[in-house]
């Protein structure tokens, strides 16, 4: 059994409804050059959490993986491609 892998995480500012404005701030990142190469390599997310991002009192959406081939995931992870810094433009 593979374990749940993060992403992305999306950092968002305090917004008044978290579902709309993380669709929003997921199709933004399904846009990115990161989103693109991991789409090549069969690894798209297939959850997203939502929590408060300490750092600037707003909402960090978190993407993850469940399903994938465990060596994508590896060359995803020496090519430097999981938990890349994006700010979603909200």
């Amino acid at each position: 059994m593979v374990r749940p892998v993060k992403l992305a995480s999306l950092r968002m500012g305090d917004v008044d409804d978290v579902a709309v404005y993380a669709g929003f701030a997921i199709a933004e990142w399904e846009k990115s050059d990161t989103a693109k190469r991991l789409k090549k390599l069969n690894i798209e997310p297939q959850m997203w959490k939502s929590g408060a991002d300490a750092n600037t009192f707003g909402i960090v959406v978190d993407l993850w993986c469940e399903t994938y081939n465990p060596e994508d995931m590896a060359i995803a992870r020496l090519t430097g491609l999981l938990d890349q810094p994006f700010m979603a433009q909200i």
